[in-house]
Order: C-alpha cells, then sequence, then structure tokens
C-alpha cells in the first residue's frame, strides 16, 4: 500500500488481547494507529471473556456492518 489511503467505511475490529501469550496485547496501540491510517474510521473492542469474539461479530454482522476484522 504505497502510500494510498482505503476508503470504507467504519469497520470493526475484534482483538483477543492475551492472544499469542499477550503479544497481540503490546502491538496492539501500534497496530491500531497503522490499520486506521490505511482504512480511516473504525471502532475497536478488545476482548475481556470467552465468547465476547463470537458475540460482537453476531452483533456487527446484523447491523449490517460490512467490514469485519478479527
Amino acid at each position: 500500500m504505497g502510500g494510498e489511503k482505503l476508503i470504507v467505511e467504519t469497520c470493526r475490529v475484534i482483538v483477543n488481547p492475551t492472544a499469542s501469550n499477550g503479544r497481540t496485547g503490546r502491538i496492539w496501540p501500534d497496530l491500531r494507529h497503522r490499520l486506521e491510517a490505511q482504512a480511516g474510521s473504525m471502532e475497536a473492542r478488545l476482548t475481556q471473556a470467552a465468547g465476547d469474539a463470537e458475540q460482537w461479530t453476531r452483533e456487527a454482522l446484523l447491523a449490517g456492518c460490512g467490514h469485519i476484522i478479527s
């Protein structure tokens, strides 16, 4: 992506901060910054309990969200 910014409606990002022995949580701030720079507006949620990702994905789909990153 050579400096071009993707134009997409708000996407949902679901993050498990404990994945990869906590590495995902450690790199999330930088990753979020990079995603926002490329994709623009996004809603991010960090899971805290089993089932969070499934519930939030279901809610996003029912709301008509076209882009979900998990």
